[in-house]
């Protein structure tokens, strides 16, 4: 049965080219949303698109910049005249390093995407959900990693713990505009992301998951879709630990 209320919602989901975000698109699209696919790479997020069907369509932009989130939120809503819901999902990671040899470079890039980006996608939905007369839903992604050390990635998990703070304050900013602002937390999903990490990085996540496996994209994007819809209309300032048990 599909979950209530996401029948002709309009929604965007960025970071929508591969991964969690691309199967988040998938399955709200089976939902019957429509969707605005958003990625940095213009020509994966346009073929993703056009394989998805369901009048999805793709939008080229960088969620570090605050022209860029203004545009494309500018120009989902002059096509379908509302924006409902966000999957804010556009993220980076990069190869575990030692806190005492991570490059600022490296940590800077980090913070500019997985939390600048965060925080400019959030805000534009507040923003816009205000101007539409409140009234929206909101999915960030975090990480397990914002809650338990992992050797080599202490600037990726500052990031995501940073996400799980906006999630946070939003939801109880704006509970009484009717906007509703959660997060997932991920363990380790069967990526691009993940799997650019060394074989052996790999298989050590997997042995210490209770579930001993990764999960998958669409297991993460049915609680995304089940976030976004109107079955959970009581849930806000929440972390969904999609996990296999590893928070637990």
């Amino acid at each position: 049965m599909p979950f209530k209320g996401l029948q002709d919602r309009v929604a965007i989901v960025t970071g929508a080219a591969s991964g969690i975000g691309l199967a988040t698109a998938q399955r709200l699209a089976q939902e019957g949303a429509k969707v605005a696919l958003v990625d940095v790479d213009a020509d994966r997020v346009e073929q993703a698109a056009g394989e998805l069907g369901h009048g999805a369509i793709a939008l080229a932009g960088d969620v570090s910049s605050e022209e860029d989130v203004a545009r494309y939120f500018g120009e989902v809503t002059e096509r379908f005249g509302r924006v409902a819901s966000l999957h804010n999902n556009a993220g980076i990671g990069g190869m575990p390093v030692p806190l005492a040899e991570t490059e600022m470079a490296d940590f800077d890039r980090l913070v500019r995407i997985n939390q600048r980006g965060v925080f400019l996608n959030l805000r534009q939905m507040v923003r816009v959900a205000l101007e539409q007369g409140g009234g929206a839903t909101i999915v960030n992604t975090a990480s397990g990693t914002a809650f338990h050390g992992v050797p080599g990635l202490a600037a990726y998990a500052g990031t995501k713990a940073a996400i799980l703070s906006f999630t946070r304050n939003a939801a109880v900013e704006y509970a009484k505009d009717g906007i509703r602002v959660n997060a997932v937390v991920p363990g380790p999903v069967g990526t691009p992301l993940f799997e650019a990490f060394p074989e052996e990085f790999q298989s050590g996540a997997e042995t210490f998951n209770p579930q001993g496996r990764r999960g998958t994209p669409g297991e993460i994007a049915a609680v995304v879709a089940f976030l976004l819809s109107d079955e959970s209309t009581y849930i806000t300032g929440a972390a969904y630990a999609v996990d296999g048990g590893e928070g637990a």
